[in-house]
């Protein structure tokens, strides 16, 4: 990309990351309701504003894909017509090539960050305001404090008054020793009220100030913050993708996506989640034809909810599918050597799951495109432990499984108490 300066490219990624969501938010529906025309009209003008952001930093690349799909999208409503199967896949495939990383099982093993983008933080306009109201007060309790600074001079001066005196009384002072101790005693007084009054005030700004602290590290943890939504969203096109290709239904299901995450929680959480999609479509969901015969309809379903309590996070993807099989299980871990038969037989489930964790563990006997290499559910757990949370599972067979991942709300939080 050739760029007249960093800020124009970062803001490009930003533009480019928010127009591609839109127009795979409006292909997956358009795929589900072609005749809608409102979602036709949405998927073309992101496309058209998309290209527009290119021309300025001179992308070509993004430049010419957009028109691409512009441009058909164009012809579309321009001919009346829907659109046909083999145009979403070269749709979806171009917004795939507009955002820079590859599509379905690749982008689980080469996940790319521009670093650009990663600069531009998405930050509200509420939270921004909230900022700037907080460095005013914090303006306002300066100047309270220099306000302070004046009256320890004037308890300064009471030290030199009163040193005066008693160097006059040790130096046998010509007035009268009851009118210097009457002068003592009516600078002690005032002293003690002075005193009283500074304590006083000392109080109150100390509130004001921690109350003030505690406003501004919420408001300003609060800009770092990000909805679930920002990570699922561009899932629903990922499982497109694998299920097809497994020639499966699957539909995804997305509740509490406006719970706020730790920004940079969210980054690091996209290869886990798409390895847990993956690993649900493959050997959780079954084929259609499997499903009906087991009285489930046809298409399966993947559901991501999450649940926020004070400072923990909890994130349970699930599936309605085969479940696991704690027989096939044992069969597996004595057929690779990790236990006997007989210490197979007294695993209990929870311990018979934690084998599916293990690098190099497989269920499946072939490699295969998806699966059969080991390499998936180890990578998700040694990833949720880098970023100190934890990853459980339970199933059911017959009725599917459910992953409960736990994690802190907010990185930042946890490194400020760890020093």
């Amino acid at each position: 990309m050739k760029a007249g300066n960093d800020t124009l490219r970062g803001l490009f990624e930003v533009e480019r990351e928010s127009q591609c969501q839109a127009m795979r938010d409006a292909l997956l529906i358009l795929e589900k309701s072609p005749a809608d025309s409102a979602q036709l009209e949405k998927l073309m003008r992101a496309a058209h504003s998309l290209k527009g952001a290119a021309k300025l930093v001179n992308c070509e690349e993004v430049v010419r894909d957009a028109h691409l799909l512009e441009s058909g999208v164009v012809a579309a409503q321009e001919e009346n017509r829907l659109l046909s199967p083999a145009e979403f896949d070269k749709y979806f495939d171009l917004v795939a090539t507009i955002t820079g990383k590859p599509r379905e099982k690749e982008i689980l093993f080469q996940p790319e960050i521009a670093e650009l983008s990663s600069q531009f933080a998405r930050v509200e306009l509420t939270v921004m305001d909230g900022l700037l109201r907080l460095a005013g007060e914090m303006l306002v309790q300066e100047n309270r404090l220099q306000l302070e600074n004046s009256t320890q001079r004037e308890l300064g001066n009471f030290t030199q008054k009163m040193n005066a005196i008693l160097k006059s009384l040790s130096a046998g002072s010509t007035l009268d020793v009851a009118e210097l101790s009457q002068q003592a005693i009516s600078l002690l007084n005032s002293y003690e009220e002075q005193e009283s009054q500074r304590y006083e005030h000392f109080e109150q700004n100390r509130n004001r100030s921690y109350h003030l602290a505690q406003r501004l590290y919420r408001e300003t943890l609060r800009s770092r913050m990000r909805p679930l939504s920002d990570l699922t969203a561009p899932l629903a096109e990922f499982c497109r993708s694998v299920s097809r290709a497994l020639g499966k239904e699957v539909s995804l299901v997305l509740n509490n996506q406006d719970t706020l995450i730790d920004r940079d929680l969210l980054k690091q959480l996209e290869i886990p989640f798409q390895q847990l999609l993956k690993n649900a479509i493959d050997h959780g969901i079954e084929a259609s034809s499997v499903r009906l015969s087991a009285e489930k309809p046809s298409a399966g379903t993947l559901t991501i909810r999450a649940n926020q309590n004070s400072n923990t996070l909890t994130i349970v993807i699930s599936d309605d599918g085969m479940g696991i099989s704690t027989e096939m299980l044992r069969q597996k871990i004595v057929q690779r050597g990790l236990a006997t038969h007989e210490l197979a037989e007294r695993l209990n489930v929870q311990e018979l799951y934690e084998f599916i964790f293990l690098l190099g563990f497989s269920s499946r006997d072939q490699v295969t495109e998806y699966s059969g290499r080991g390499v998936g559910l180890d990578i998700v757990r040694e990833q949720i432990r880098l970023l100190r949370g934890t990853v459980t599972v339970s199933s059911v067979e017959g009725k599917g499984s459910e992953f409960v991942i736990t994690l802190p709300v907010s990185l930042s939080v946890q490194d400020l108490l760890r020093r």
